[in-house]
């Protein structure tokens, strides 16, 4: 995931490079201050599964995830936004699921005509069954139950 990101990044702060000089009486990167912003709009939180199989419990877990850090993130994001995520169920108690949220979060902004690259990381895990997910963020241990860990109920 870390390679990933470096990679994006790195990529976005080439993408401007150029080894051939424009022509007369274009502007380039440099010459305007970019003030292009993109309005991002939120992203719906998805209902909890009636039915609590191992692929819609890592369904629903990784959607939630995205969707809470993208609606974080739009804030900050003027022109870039991305979110990445990765989920795998680490445990299946009695009673539903525990599954682990990893994954990434990149946006672009301007400062002073300056084009600048933040990152961030997301990490949870989810307890979910048919009746209720309970997200704990930034756990300490993949393996954490939420419900014994002090989660907090999402559905």
């Amino acid at each position: 995931m870390r390679h990933r990101t470096a990679l994006l990044c790195l990529c976005l702060v080439l993408a401007g490079c150029s080894s051939s000089a424009p022509a007369p009486g274009t502007t380039t990167a440099t010459d305007a201050p970019c003030s292009t912003t993109v309005e991002y709009e939120q992203r719906p939180v998805p209902e909890l599964p009636s039915n609590a199989t191992r692929e819609t419990a890592l369904s629903f877990a990784e959607s939630h995830a995205e969707a809470l850090a993208w609606n974080d993130s739009i804030q900050s994001a003027e022109f870039g936004l991305s979110v990445t995520s990765d989920a795998a169920v680490v445990n299946r108690t009695p009673d539903g699921f525990i599954i682990h949220v990893t994954g990434g979060v990149t946006y672009q902004g301007c400062t002073d005509g300056d084009v600048w690259v933040a990152d961030g990381g997301l990490g949870a895990n989810y307890f979910v069954n048919e009746t209720t997910a309970v997200r704990l963020n930034q756990p300490r241990n993949t393996t954490d139950d939420p419900c014994e860990h002090g989660g907090e109920v999402v559905a």
